[in-house]
Order: structure tokens, then C-alpha cells, then sequence
């Protein structure tokens, strides 16, 4: 119209005469030049065509837009399948049938549907009415968390559902409640795309329906059809469509001996927000359909330990229980997926889940419960939820319980598999590794357990070749086994931070000490004890492990080093009284051909045979040995130091 317009008034504007823009003097609309004072009317003419040309582009615009908002119309009445003629588009509300008026609030039996764990808490629930035959439809994510599902309705008993209709595929299940209703029910019918759909939410305070109308893409599923839904209609409801003539029970055309119960059919659901889609029954109708499983087979084959499941009994524990909540999500978290995305409710989806994991591990961190923690985060949990703090609480937890060789092996499963971020946590990890080896090997080196020490600092060098922290580490181990020659290559062999220079200074006093104490005997103890291991070779033959003690006359061997010696004794061999602290004793005699200690033997030393009470093991390293050397024991650095006479 507004185009129609603008033309006739275009149209009227040809019969204007140009006017002179100087005297104001009216002439012809072909005139160039003005009759009364001769000045030139090109430019009104130029101006006038300009307009002309302007209101015919605008007009041909506006037709153009109207043309596309009709197409778009059209398309979109084609899609909502509603222009069937004989479909009817009334809303029945304010019709009657033998004097019963026609209200869904009285039709629709709304009750609950709820899934209950083996330990009868309720993990799902949601509402949903009752059709014909006692069936129910649940959507099937619904189902996960536990096998006893039961229905309870406003007078209705709550009844057990055992058996049912759901095929791989299939994203709604159809369920047989096991209870005797006499009241009528509505029937389930398919999904006639000829019919007008009608929309009804379980919580409308309305006696009809609302018109549905389908303008976007179906998908098909198994007995099913859907397709997404807009924010009005994201409310647990049903689908409906009227019963057609020739449909109803009777075979009547009568409409007036349709019941009201039978005037609307069910044919379909919406389950609300978390189910953004509405769903379509496409199978064979209500009275026809038989149960071909039960629930418990259903479940079992489906969802029992499935990754849902554990979802969702984990998200069901109270919140004062969080160890027994994070245990079954870090479970669920590392079985496959059962459900596709766009089937899984939002809480139950990997962001969620990995989000409460880590505000529980936190909580339980916080109050102490690191050895559970340790046991729960394992290194597949980790690499699952692949988050730097929940690896980073795993690892603090096992650290604070567990050794430094668990802990170690622990980090490197996970770095076998774990995918940073970013560089800076990958390095906050390394330097936590590294710390942990030289705490590890400080340990062992300070308890003289140069064997184990050894053996941990190859697993470190292999590890962190460049690394200052264990090549110092290195340096230790080769001080304490009395080889300053590759305690001084160790120490030279790298750069060290500037922040490190007291630690060289003294390891290179160390070196020093080393170097001067040539022709010694070094035993390193732990410093500040009062008992002094030494490992000393008997004959040649026999590593045997011995105390130093000073107010011992003489060296004492077990009875079983005797044996292994192969030192036969008699009657005549000497014996001596010995006071132990056991009591008195009587301790056999015998020479020892040599002991040796590092590379200097000493000959022909008297021993008694004597097993010293609680440390059967152990000989005593007495006078009669140590009189062979002279003695500086330094006990606040743990060295003993023996030289030769």
C-alpha cells in the first residue's frame, strides 16, 4: 500500500510546473529557460528527475521485502503441517459432551516417576502422566542410577514399574505402571503429521491446550521423532492431537459419544528444561503395544556401573558425606559414555562433574582426609579430568601418606598421559619431582644408605640430567662413599644458580676434608648417634656387620658367622665369663685370620662367639681391634676417621 502510494503521488507531482527559483514565476515541467526573466531551469529539471528516480527504487525495495515475508510464511505453514483440510484448529474448551465439559486438569493423572539406588535413595524422579494400558514414558537418562523405578499419582497407590518398551536408540522409554485404575485414560496414539499439535504443560491452571506449531528440522529415533523446542514450551508436558472422526472407540462419527478422556489423544512428551527437545511417538498406538523387557534386564544390560549411573547415585549423596560422593564420580568419570550429549541432563555432563569433583577434593583436602584422597585420585582420574589442581592435590595427598617412590611414580603415570595447559604448570610439576628426589635422597644419604641412594640418583639423573639440585645430590653420594675424585668432577660438571653458592662452599670443604684424609679410614655415621655401624670383611670371606663400641675388650661374632666362616670348635677351645646385659655368659674363643675395613686388614684378632640379645645379627667392634688406629670421631658430622699406627 505505502508503494501504491508514493507512485499516484509521483504520478500526481507530473502535472507541477517548474518554478523559477529567482522571480517565482510558474513554467512549463519542459521548459529550460523561465518566460518572464530568462533564467536557466536545467537544474530544476535534474532535481525533479532525481526524485522521480528515488521514489521508484524505494517502491521496488518495499515489494521486494513484502514478496520475502510472504515466501517465509508459506514455507513455514508447509512445516507446521497444520493446512490439512481436515484437520480443525478450534479450540474444543468451550464445547460440551453429555453435559461434560471438556478439562484437561480433570483428563490428565500427573504423577511422579522415580528411580530409586540399591539402597533405596531416590537418584531421579520426574512427573508424567498416566495414559491408557497404564503406561508411562520416561526419557531413558531418566532410567540411570538405580533398578527399582516406581509411579505414585494423586489417588493412586505407588506402584512398582517392572516391564516396558525401550529399543536401542530410543532417547524415551514406555513404561507399564502395575496398579488397577478405573478411572478413564487417555489414549497413545502416532503422531499424525496431517493433524493440528497441541501443547499442554502439567502445571497450567488452563482447561485446554495450546497450539504447538513445528518450525525447525525432525529427527528419528527408534519409535520416536523430535525436534527442539522454544523457551515457552521448555516445561514438563504432553503432545496432543485431537481424536479424529471414525477414530474414536465406538467407530461413530457421533463426536458427542466421544468421551471427554478419549477427545485428545497423547502423542508425545516434553520433559522440561534439561530436555530441550519434545518428543514424538511414532510406534504402534496404545492398545496394541505389549511389554518387550523388563526393567531390571533393561538396566543391567544398559546402565548398571555405567558412567551415568555413577553420576547420578554420586550426585544423589547428601553433601555431608563427600568421600563417598567423590568416590562414585571419579569412578563414573572413568567408565566409557553411555549416553550422547545432547541426551545427558546438564548436571550430569563432564564440566559439571569435573567441577564438583575438584570443589570436594578441595573441601576434603582442607579437613585432612589426605590418605583417602590418595587412595580416590588415581593417576586414570587425573588424566580423565586432566585438571592441574586436582593433579596437584593428588600429589600433595600422597606425598603427605605415602613414600617419595610412590609419590615419583605416581607423577610420572600421570605425565605419561596428562595434557598442560600451559608451560608454567607442566614446570610447577617438574620442580615438585625435583624436590621430592632430593628430599628423597638427603634421606637416604643421611642415613648412610649409600646403596639405595646410589640407585635413586640414577632414576633422578635419567630424569633431570641439567638439573643443579640432583647433581649436588650426586655430589653427596660420592663424598660419602670416600670418592672425592667424582665428588669434585660431579660438582664442576654443571652451572649452579647464584642462590646455591653456600651449599657449594661447603661441599667443597667437604671434597677438601676428603682429599687430606688419604690413608684414613672413613666411617660415616648418623650424625648425633650414639651407635656407630661399620661393615667389616672377615677372612677374606665374610661381610659381617659390627657396632663400634669403645667399652668392649674384645671384638664378639655371632654364632652364625661362625658357621659361614667354617670354624669348627671343641672342648678344649678357650672360653671366657662375659657379662651381658642379659646376665652373665659363657662365649667361646676363637681367632680371626683378619678384619678388614675398606682396604686395611688387621691380623689375627681375638673373637668371641656371642649373640648379643635383641641383635643376633650384629657383632661388637671392641679395644682389641681399635687399638690399631688412632680415633677422631666428629659425631656432629657423623665421621669416624681411623688411622693406621
Amino acid at each position: 500500500m505505502i508503494a501504491i502510494t508514493l507512485l499516484m503521488q509521483h504520478s500526481k507531482g507530473a502535472l507541477i510546473k517548474l518554478r523559477c527559483p529567482k522571480c517565482k514565476v510558474n513554467n512549463s515541467d519542459k521548459a529550460n529557460f523561465c518566460i518572464s526573466c530568462g533564467t536557466s531551469l536545467k537544474l530544476q529539471q535534474f532535481h525533479r528527475q532525481s526524485r522521480k528516480l528515488y521514489t521508484i527504487l524505494f517502491c521496488l525495495i518495499i515489494l521486494i521485502f513484502l514478496g520475502i515475508v510472504v515466501l517465509k510464511l508459506a514455507i513455514r505453514n508447509e512445516k507446521s503441517s497444520i493446512s490439512s483440510s481436515d484437520s480443525d484448529t478450534s479450540l474444543p474448551y468451550q464445547t460440551s459432551y453429555d453435559g461434560t465439559t471438556l478439562d484437561l486438569r480433570q483428563i490428565l493423572i500427573k504423577g511422579k516417576f522415580t528411580v530409586k539406588d540399591n539402597q533405596t535413595k531416590t537418584t531421579n524422579h520426574l512427573i508424567t502422566t498416566l495414559m491408557s494400558g497404564n503406561w508411562i514414558a520416561a526419557p531413558t537418562v531418566i532410567c540411570t542410577g538405580g533398578e527399582d523405578w516406581y509411579y505414585s499419582a494423586p489417588k493412586i497407590k505407588t506402584s512398582k514399574i517392572i516391564k516396558g518398551i525401550c529399543r536401542p536408540g530410543d532417547p524415551v522409554g514406555l513404561w507399564q505402571v502395575n496398579t488397577d485404575i478405573e478411572t478413564p485414560l487417555p489414549e497413545l496414539k502416532s503422531w499424525n503429521n496431517r493433524l493440528q499439535l497441541y501443547w499442554y504443560s502439567y502445571d497450567s491452571t488452563k482447561p485446554y491446550p495450546e497450539q504447538i506449531i513445528i518450525d525447525s528440522d525432525i529427527t528419528e529415533a527408534g519409535f520416536f521423532k523430535y525436534f527442539p523446542l522454544s523457551k515457552q514450551f521448555l516445561k514438563p508436558g504432553v503432545l496432543l492431537q485431537k481424536n479424529r472422526l471414525g477414530q474414536s472407540e465406538n467407530n461413530n462419527n457421533d463426536l458427542s459419544l466421544i468421551k471427554p478422556s478419549n477427545y485428545y489423544n497423547i502423542v508425545g512428551w516434553t520433559f522440561g528444561k534439561i530436555f530441550k527437545f519434545a518428543y514424538l511417538w511414532c510406534g504402534p498406538d496404545g492398545n496394541n503395544l505389549d511389554f518387550e523387557t523388563t526393567v531390571s534386564s533393561y538396566y543391567q544390560s544398559n546402565f548398571e556401573n555405567s558412567r551415568e549411573a555413577l553420576y547420578n547415585r554420586g550426585m544423589s549423596v547428601a553433601n555431608n558425606n563427600p568421600l563417598l560422593k567423590l568416590d562414585l564420580l571419579t569412578k563414573g568419570i572413568c567408565q566409557p559414555q553411555t549416553l550422547a550429549l545432547e541426551d545427558t541432563p546438564i548436571q550430569l555432563r563432564r564440566p559439571n562433574i569435573i567441577k564438583t569433583i575438584i570443589n570436594l577434593s578441595n573441601e576434603l583436602s582442607e579437613q585432612g582426609y589426605k590418605e583417602e584422597l590418595a587412595d580416590i585420585l588415581t593417576p586414570e582420574v587425573i588424566i580423565k579430568t586432566d585438571n592441574i589442581r586436582l593433579f596437584e592435590i593428588a600429589i600433595y595427598s600422597i606425598s603427605s601418606c605415602y613414600s617419595y617412590a610412590d609419590t615419583i611414580q605416581f607423577i610420572d603415570k600421570v605425565n605419561n598421559n596428562f595434557k598442560y595447559s600451559n608451560i608454567n604448570d607442566k614446570n610447577s610439576i617438574q620442580e615438585f619431582t625435583v624436590q621430592l628426589y632430593g628430599n628423597w635422597l638427603n634421606e637416604l644419604i643421611h642415613n648412610n644408605n649409600a646403596d639405595d641412594a646410589a640407585t635413586v640418583y640414577q632414576l633422578a639423573l635419567k630424569e633431570f640430567p641439567n638439573n643443579p639440585e640432583i647433581h649436588i645430590n650426586g655430589v653427596k653420594l660420592a663424598i660419602i662413599n670416600d670418592n672425592w675424585k667424582l665428588a669434585e668432577l660431579l660438582l664442576n660438571s654443571v652451572q649452579y644458580p647464584a642462590h646455591m653458592s653456600d651449599k657449594i662452599k661447603l661441599l667443597e670443604n667437604d671434597i677438601s676434608e676428603l682429599k687430606g684424609a688419604e690413608g684414613t679410614i672413613l666411617i660415616r655415621f648418623k650424625p648425633g648417634s650414639k651407635l656407630i655401624p661399620v661393615q667389616a670383611v672377615l677372612n677374606n670371606k665374610f661381610t659381617q656387620n659390627f657396632l663400634l663400641d669403645t667399652g668392649a675388650t674384645l671384638v664378639t661374632i655371632p654364632r652364625s658367622t661362625l658357621n659361614s666362616l667354617g670354624i669348627r670348635t671343641n672342648r678344649n677351645i678357650p672360653k671366657r665369663r662375659v657379662s651381658t646385659a642379659g646376665g652373665f655368659k659363657i662365649a667361646k674363643e676363637v681367632i680371626l685370620k683378619t678384619i678388614s675395613i675398606g682396604n686395611w686388614p688387621v691380623h689375627n684378632i681375638k673373637a668371641l662367639v656371642l649373640d648379643l640379645p635383641g641383635k643376633s645379627n650384629l657383632g661388637l667392634l671392641g679395644l682389641n681391634y681399635l687399638t690399631n688406629f688412632h680415633i677422631e670421631l666428629n659425631n656432629k658430622k657423623g665421621i669416624l676417621k681411623l688411622t693406621p699406627r
